[in-house]
């Protein structure tokens, strides 16, 4: 525990901050059903947020996406796309 005292927290981290009670800070950035695109990857078309999910070790939202026109695997679902890797479409 000791180890952990003296690190320097990045802006993720404090924006992130619960104040120990082990919760979510922000809320989720979409909910299920949503439809979404990945502006990284255009290819995948626009996908539709089937699980929403939060990780307390990462301090982030994660989302569960269906992609179902993504032209080399049709019906692809990306398990654990991050908050940051979406936008809504």
């Amino acid at each position: 525990m000791a180890e952990k005292r003296n690190i320097e927290l990045n802006d993720k981290m404090m924006a992130n901050a619960t104040g120990g009670a082990g919760e979510a800070s922000l809320p989720a950035k979409y909910s299920v059903g949503d439809r979404v695109i990945c502006p990284q990857r255009p290819d995948y078309g626009t996908g539709t947020v089937l699980k929403v999910y939060y990780d307390e070790e990462t301090w982030s939202w994660y989302y569960d996406v269906q992609f179902p026109d993504f032209a080399l695997e049709p019906g692809f679902i990306y398990d654990g796309m991050i908050n940051e890797a979406l936008a809504l479409a």
